[in-house]
C-alpha cells in the first residue's frame, strides 16, 4: 500500500484548517448580521411607536378644537375648545372653591360622572386662578384662555344672533355642542339639562360676565353680569 508522504499529509491539513476558519468566518459574519438586522429592526418599531404616540398627541391636540368665525382682532379663525372644561379635584357643592395648592371643581349632584358627561362647575376666581386680567389663562390649557365677552360676542355675531342659540346646543352647526349643564349656586345645583351658563373672563361691577343657553329659548344666546361665587361652565378659547 502507497504511503501518504508527511509533506502531502501537512498540506491536507492545512486545507482543512483553512477550510475551518473560512466556514467559521461566514457562521460568525451571519450571527453578526443577523443580530444588527434584529436591533435595527426593534428600533425602528420604537421609532415608530413613539411616532405614532406623538401623532396621536399632536392629533388630539388638533382634534380638541372646532374652528368657528372670525376672531374680533385680526379676522383670523377663533380656534375653541370641543367640549367643556373638566380639571381639578371634585369637592361637594357645601364648600367653596378657594385660593389653595388644590385645584377644585364641582359636579353636578356632587356626581364625578357628571363632571365627565357635561364638564365640570367653577367659581369665577377659580377659573380665573385670582387674576382679574381679560383674556387671561386661568384654568385652560396652555396656549388657550377663558374667552372675554367680547370673545363671546364675536362668536354670537358670526353665527347669527337670531340663530346661535340653536347652533352652539348639541347637534348645532357650531360644532361646540355645548351641553345644559346646570350650574351651581349657594343653595345647590340647579337646571341640568335646561341652562348651559359659561364664564367669561371680563369684570362688570363686582360681578363677571357670561353667557346663557336656555332649552325653553332655543334660538338665542342671552348674556348678562352675575356674582362670581356661583359655579358655571369653562369653555377655552385658542390664543
Amino acid at each position: 500500500m502507497k504511503q501518504i508522504s508527511k509533506k502531502n499529509s501537512s498540506g491536507f491539513s492545512i486545507i482543512i484548517l483553512i477550510i475551518g476558519a473560512v466556514v467559521i468566518g461566514i457562521i460568525v459574519a451571519l450571527v453578526i448580521f443577523g443580530y444588527n438586522s434584529i436591533t435595527k429592526k426593534s428600533v425602528e418599531l420604537i421609532d415608530q411607536t413613539n411616532s405614532s404616540k406623538q401623532q396621536d398627541k399632536t392629533d388630539t391636540a388638533d382634534t380638541a378644537a372646532t374652528q368657528v368665525g372670525p376672531r374680533a382682532d385680526d379676522n383670523s379663525t377663533q380656534k375653541w375648545a370641543k367640549t367643556n372644561l373638566n380639571v381639578g379635584t371634585m369637592i361637594t357643592s357645601d364648600k367653596k372653591q378657594t385660593n389653595n395648592s388644590v385645584l377644585e371643581k364641582w359636579c353636578y349632584d356632587d356626581n364625578e360622572s357628571n363632571c365627565t358627561t357635561y364638564g365640570a362647575l367653577y367659581q369665577w376666581d377659580e377659573a380665573m386662578q385670582y387674576v382679574t386680567t381679560k383674556g387671561a389663562q386661568g384654568i385652560c390649557p396652555a396656549g388657550s384662555h377663558i374667552p372675554t365677552d367680547a370673545e363671546w360676542t364675536t362668536l354670537t355675531t358670526y353665527l347669527g344672533s337670531a340663530t346661535a342659540g340653536t347652533q352652539l346646543k348639541p347637534g348645532g352647526t357650531s360644532g361646540l355642542n355645548i351641553p345644559l349643564a346646570g350650574y351651581r349656586r349657594t343653595d345647590g345645583f340647579v337646571n341640568l339639562s335646561y341652562d348651559a351658563t359659561l364664564w367669561s373672563s371680563s369684570e362688570s361691577g363686582g360681578g363677571a360676565r357670561y353667557r346663557f343657553l336656555n332649552k325653553g329659548n332655543a334660538p338665542v344666546v342671552q348674556s348678562g353680569t352675575n356674582v362670581k361665587s356661583n359655579g358655571f361652565s369653562v369653555r377655552c378659547l385658542e390664543n
